[in-house]
């Protein structure tokens, strides 16, 4: 692709809110991410002996949760609730080591691991070239460092541990609403082929 269609493709909304939807994804998970360790030893109460192999078996829920397929909105719109919840358990329950290490797994499940879906969304908003891959993964390095920042900016000013963790709910909920204009569309779209279905 010339230089001058490659910026044209970056005229493109649904491009846009492709790359917003996977830089929040990011975001949210490393805004836990960022702060597991004194997360799991101060609050939940582990030993930091623990810590490597806690994330041993998170790295093993990312290999699992790679599922993303032909139905990349429903994977990427499921995920992200899920990721949500996760996130909002974890700093509900962080006191409790059941929970807090269900709710890590679950995290692992469905943060970093949408991202072929993420890819996937990417590569049907536009014809990938070197700027939107370029870009894409841009956006999802500053989603990362923004959700690390953030985490740090709220402890730093005396919210808690736990602050990170709801800080990374609402990134998730605005990566939900990132979705909808798709899936207003969706909805615009069934609803007018029914009712032409029906004759109405």
């Amino acid at each position: 692709m010339s230089l001058s269609a490659e910026l044209l493709s970056q005229r493109n909304s649904g491009l846009w809110a492709a790359y917003a939807t996977s830089a929040l994804i990011i975001g949210a998970t490393f805004t836990a991410f960022s702060y597991l360790s004194p997360i799991f030893t101060e609050v939940t109460g582990f030993s930091a002996q623990i810590i490597p192999w806690l994330l041993v078996v998170y790295g093993l829920a990312n290999v699992i949760g790679r599922v993303a397929d032909r139905h990349t909105m429903a994977v990427l719109t499921v995920g992200l609730g899920i990721l949500a919840m996760g996130l909002g358990a974890f700093a509900l329950f962080a006191h409790s080591a059941t929970i807090s290490v269900t709710a890590f797994l679950v995290i692992g499940l469905t943060g970093v691991s949408l991202n072929p879906a993420m890819v996937v969304r990417v590569m049907r908003a536009a014809s990938l070239g070197p700027l939107v891959n370029t870009m894409h993964a841009l956006l999802i390095t500053v989603g990362l460092a923004f959700g690390s920042w953030v985490g740090g900016v709220a402890i730093n000013d005396g919210y808690g541990l736990r602050s990170p963790l709801w800080i990374g709910v609402a990134l998730a909920t605005l990566g939900l609403l990132s979705l909808s204009p798709y899936l207003r569309f969706r909805h615009f779209s069934v609803k007018r082929t029914t009712d032409v279905c029906l004759g109405v």
